[in-house]
Parts: C-alpha cells; sequence; structure tokens
C-alpha cells in the first residue's frame, strides 16, 4: 500500500547535488525528516548485522498497538531510471528480513506489529524532491518463522 503524505516543504534545506556517494546520506535524511514529521520515533538508523542491513527502524503507536518499521531507502537524482523502489529486490527483502529478526530478538520487541516499507525518493528536474512511502511493501516469507 502506498502512502502519499503531505509535505510540509518550507524548512527543507538539503543539498541533494552532492558528490555521489553522499546521495543515500542525503536521502536518509529527507526520510527521517519525513518519518519525523508524520509522527514516528526513530529507533536506530543504517542497523546493521552480518546478514543484512536496515536503513531505518522506526516506531509508531497506534491504537494501543506499537509498529516497529524496517524501512528501506532508496532514491534516484537523475531522469532514466526505474522508480527507485523496484531496486528493493527479493534478495535485498531477504537480507532486511534476516536482519530485522535479529534486531527484534536483540531488543526484545516480541509484541509489536512489524511493518517492511520503503521510503522511495526521485529527483529529477523538481526543485523539490518526490517523497513516496510504501508502507507494508513487502512482507516476509513464511521460512523466517513469522
Amino acid at each position: 500500500m502506498m502512502m502519499h503524505l503531505p509535505l510540509k516543504t518550507s524548512h527543507i534545506h538539503l543539498n541533494l547535488h552532492a558528490v555521489s556517494g553522499r546521495h543515500g546520506r542525503a536521502a536518509e535524511n529527507l526520510s527521517i525528516w519525513f518519518l519525523k514529521n508524520h509522527h514516528f520515533q526513530i529507533l536506530e538508523r543504517n542497523f546493521n548485522a552480518y546478514i543484512g542491513e536496515v536503513d531505518i527502524i522506526a516506531a509508531k503507536q497506534q491504537n494501543n498497538f506499537l509498529f516497529i518499521h524496517f524501512i528501506e531507502v532508496k532514491a534516484h537524482f537523475s531522469k532514466n531510471r526505474l522508480p527507485p523502489q523496484n531496486a528493493v529486490t527479493r534478495s535485498k527483502q531477504k537480507k532486511i528480513v534476516s536482519a530485522a529478526h535479529y534486531w527484534i530478538l536483540k531488543h526484545r520487541f516480541m509484541k509489536a506489529v512489524y511493518c517492511f516499507d520503503i521510503i522511495a525518493i526521485q529527483k529529477n528536474n523538481h526543485r523539490i524532491p518526490r517523497i513516496r512511502f510504501f508502507k507494508n511493501a513487502f512482507v516476509p516469507r513464511q521460512d523466517f518463522g513469522w
């Protein structure tokens, strides 16, 4: 399910024309700004386990449930590319889920609802990047025991 949320753009001052190596960091910064503006609490950033990595781990309380979101950030800064969310392959999803499982066991967040989301950022010739939040972008396969 894709969610388009209104942005408050008056306070964005990010240099998205930075050197290629910094695009990922700028995209993650923009994603964190986006999440905070939509009442997410950032729990961890760039969680790295030997089996995979999760770009952002965030939490949100809704209707007496704690939702833990494992978020992959993908960004494209040129015009002739597929949508960034298409870069999250099944192989990448498996690595994210494995890292998330390790994080859950390590932090003992067993009584929560887990979501695997994608934030896709695209910047073509427009001044303001387009942010798309894909909530529940993929679901772990049963072989992970979930």
